[in-house]
């Protein structure tokens, strides 16, 4: 069968779009997606079986299908295994491995995952170190990919004009742009 077809009539099962809501129509038809490796259906039952929504929820088996997924090439499974890696509340944390996923995502295009990327080096979150040249780069890269958001390229255009000589002085300049 073709594969987008699939995806898109398992999607609209699930979310009831123009058809009435079938969450065992959807599941059919994102399985049949996934025995053809499509990536699409592969990240949605991965959030599916994570939720618990319409199955019983398996982590084990989200974050299985969330690799499959980026096995595949979907950038959206780059995009949610890489924050689920980065925030450790479903999966151990892995902040090397969320970068990586996170950039693979970058790469493809997909604008979430460079806000995500410029937001962690914004703020120097679960260890990483803040650098305000990284961060100003995913911000721009987030807007080239057509992400709506209002203060990155403000913050990035006054970061541009700062010499902090510490980690502290980053860590407050990022602190003060956010409020």
């Amino acid at each position: 069968g073709n594969k987008d077809a699939i995806y898109y009539l398992a999607d609209m099962y699930y979310k009831g779009n123009d058809i009435p809501q079938d969450y065992e129509k959807a599941l059919y038809y994102f399985e049949k997606g996934v025995d053809l490796n499509d990536g699409a259906c592969l990240n949605s039952l991965a959030i599916i079986y994570g939720a618990g929504k319409a199955v019983e929820k398996n982590i084990e088996k989200s974050i299985e299908l969330f690799h499959k997924a980026v096995e595949a090439g979907n950038k959206y499974a780059m995009y949610n295994l890489g924050c689920r890696y980065f925030s450790g509340n479903v999966i151990e944390r892995n902040v090397d491995e969320a970068i990586r996923l996170l950039n693979m995502a970058t790469e493809k295009n997909y604008g979430d995952a460079a806000y995500k990327l410029g937001t962690i080096f914004m703020n120097g979150e679960n260890g990483v170190e803040i650098d305000i040249g990284k961060a100003y780069n995913y911000f721009l890269k987030a807007k080239e990919c057509g992400y709506e958001c209002d203060f990155p390229l403000s913050f990035t255009e006054k970061s541009l004009n700062i010499t902090p000589s510490t980690a502290d002085d980053m860590r407050k300049y990022a602190h003060e742009m956010r409020n």
